[in-house]
């Protein structure tokens, strides 16, 4: 596998995680819509990536990135396109015919519906743009006609929960709940479920977000399954093979130091510093502890600021006002004195009149900035990349 970095790996490059895979089609074939749960940077993208070009009977595996949706509209017309435009679909016998035969304005629209290479491509009516269309209805019009031969569409939404983010800053918190409520009822209505599952992600958490607009009950039916970091041999494992394909060699000390200094074994901080290493790394020569210490202390360098700043940003755009300060000197706090006890993260809410600070810690570790798993009561960052670079950049 190639060392691909800052993108989601796809096809060989991505390092199969048997297990979650399997969970994945395991709830598939229970009919559960289902949500993946993890923190940013550790692969959920890449595991949509492979189920969508590793496709297995009998589902239509569809992705689509949501995050730049802002109205419900919007979004069901993307659904919509995204099963009309699939090319396996489009070649099931008679769909064609069936979908251009359909009795609703949408449909009424379509001059011809041609299959490429790439894909299928709508050709409408001259008078389609003047035309407003509720896309849940004919979304619904299509799934109850839709004859896909007893197989499924398997809808993989990512960054879903930034659509409902986007739709609460554009209309309101009541828009949002609308919005919430007509998926659920999509995925709970027995005509709809034997055409169509879907599975979300996100880079920050759907039941953090829901929880702080105070709308859980809109997704409690999800089935959730976590995509957690890499084990030991996992990440011993997926080291050896980019060495392979890189034609690079590690020594053994050189891979169990990296993985002590890493912490928190996730592929982007992996392949970070493979690459880091392999660009200090003499001509024919082997990657030793002494080069990966020299590699760990560049992967903070400000040219790779881009791969970091990211996580700064997505707090801009969480947080409001009171609650982004009161997120900023708690991280602050933990990046200089490693740990953080609740008692002192209370005493803080209070003082930038934070309501709620157990909600935000709970994004915060849904998106991989902090953990409590050894106390409860006692937060640390999970990555100590993460922790150096934001005591360099950050802190004040």
């Amino acid at each position: 596998m190639r060392n691909i970095i800052g993108v989601p790996a796809t096809e060989g490059d991505f390092y199969n995680r048997p297990q979650i895979i399997r969970s994945i089609t395991e709830g598939l074939s229970r009919s559960s819509n289902i949500l993946l749960t993890a923190p940013r940077r550790v692969g959920k993208t890449s595991v949509m990536m492979y189920l969508l070009h590793n496709s297995q009977e009998p589902y239509f595996f569809l992705y689509k990135d949501v995050e730049g949706i802002s109205t419900s509209n919007g979004f069901f017309k993307e659904i919509l396109y995204s099963i009309l435009k699939d090319k396996q679909i489009a070649q099931s016998p008679s769909v064609a015919e069936r979908i251009k035969s359909l009795p609703g304005k949408f449909f009424k629209s379509i001059k011809a519906l041609n299959i490429g290479l790439e894909g299928a491509s709508i050709e409408f009516q001259d008078n389609h743009e003047q035309q407003e269309h509720n896309y849940l209805e004919e979304l619904q019009m299509l799934l109850s006609r839709l004859d896909l031969g007893g197989k499924k569409i398997i809808m993989m939404l990512d960054e879903f929960p930034w659509a409902i983010e986007n739709i609460v800053k554009k209309s309101n918190l009541e828009e949002a709940s609308r919005f919430l409520q007509a998926n659920r009822s999509l995925r709970l209505t027995p005509e709809f479920q034997q055409k169509i599952q879907f599975i979300y992600a996100g880079s920050i958490g759907l039941n953090a977000t829901v929880s702080r607009l105070g709308i859980s009950a809109s997704v409690n039916d999800l089935h959730p399954i976590n995509v957690s970091p890499l084990s030991q041999e996992e990440a011993k494992d997926m080291i050896q093979q980019i060495a392979a394909t890189e034609s690079i060699t590690i020594t053994n000390i050189a891979i169990q130091h990296l993985l002590e200094k890493i912490g928190w074994l996730i592929p982007f901080y992996i392949q970070l510093a493979i690459k880091e290493a392999k660009d200090l790394l003499p001509d024919n020569r082997e990657i030793d502890e002494h080069l990966m210490n020299k590699a760990f202390d560049q992967i903070i360098e400000y040219r790779n600021n881009n791969l970091f700043h990211h996580w700064k940003s997505r707090l801009d755009t969480s947080f409001v006002k009171n609650e982004l300060k009161f997120v900023h000197v708690v991280l602050s706090y933990m990046a200089q004195n490693e740990t953080m006890h609740y008692h002192n993260i209370h005493n803080l809410a209070v003082k930038h009149k934070v309501a709620e600070p157990k909600q935000v810690l709970e994004t915060l570790k849904y998106d991989g900035y902090v953990n409590n798993q050894e106390d409860k009561q006692v937060y640390r960052y999970n990555s100590p990349i993460l922790k150096l670079w934001w005591q360099r950049y950050v802190c004040k």
